[in-house]
């Protein structure tokens, strides 16, 4: 499966929701530990990060930190590690 490089790519926005559409409750999970719920709410933390004013900013010091050394793994092309812890912010609660 080739990732997904372009949500403004029309083609991309209709391959998203065609997976999106395959989820299904009792789906077993295909990377990592979390449930279809808890991994919706997960995603929906980078969108709600970058459009709404719902979670604090970090302070200087550790913005300048992210954007120096975060932001090129974060934004970057290649696929992210199985495996890596989340940040605590993306950690969604049971159900």
């Amino acid at each position: 499966m080739t990732p997904i490089a372009d949500l403004f790519d029309p083609r991309a926005v209709d391959a998203t929701i065609a997976r999106l559409q395959t989820l299904t409750p009792d789906r077993a999970p295909r990377w990592g530990k979390m449930n279809v719920g808890q991994m919706l709410a997960h995603c929906r933390v980078a969108y709600a990060m970058a459009l709404q004013d719902d979670f604090p900013r970090p302070n200087p010091v550790l913005r300048f930190f992210l954007r120096l050394v975060v932001k090129g793994f974060v934004t970057g092309q290649a696929p992210y590690r199985r495996n890596l812890r989340t940040a605590p912010v993306f950690l969604v609660s049971p159900e």
